[in-house]
């Protein structure tokens, strides 16, 4: 059983993931909520947070990735998806000036760094802040 303050991980319940080469990088969806200590606690009201994670399986990928996301002053409270992802993916996507991240920098970083986090925030008026 898991202690209150300890998070609850997606990859406990399910068959091991391995993935099958190292040009593989896990991506996985996070729901997030920044904590009264984060910079972001009064402007937004929650995240779908993206993360690529450079790791063999999904167990050390999801742990990585709800680290990194705590040490940022968020709470992830719901585990939403994860698939494989390579360098080729993202080989046609150009960057544009909407703002998004460029992803294969993402990606770049994920390789470089072990892992790379992109927060999509929404506001605490938003309509479904709460859900």
């Amino acid at each position: 059983m898991t202690a209150p303050d300890q998070p609850a991980y997606y990859s406990d319940r399910i068959d091991p993931v391995s993935r099958s080469s190292p040009q593989q990088l896990f991506l996985l969806m996070l729901e997030a909520k920044p904590q009264p200590d984060s910079d972001e606690y009064r402007e937004v009201g929650g995240a779908y947070v993206n993360c690529w994670v450079d790791a063999d399986d999904l167990r050390t990928a999801e742990r990585r990735a709800v680290a990194l996301i705590l040490e940022e002053g968020w709470k992830p409270y719901r585990f939403e998806s994860w698939h494989f992802v390579t360098r080729e993916t993202y080989a046609d996507q150009e960057p544009d000036d909407s703002g998004e991240p460029d992803m294969q920098e993402v990606v770049d970083e994920a390789f470089a760094d072990g892992v790379a986090l992109v927060f999509n925030t929404w506001g605490v008026d938003a309509p479904d802040a709460d859900d």
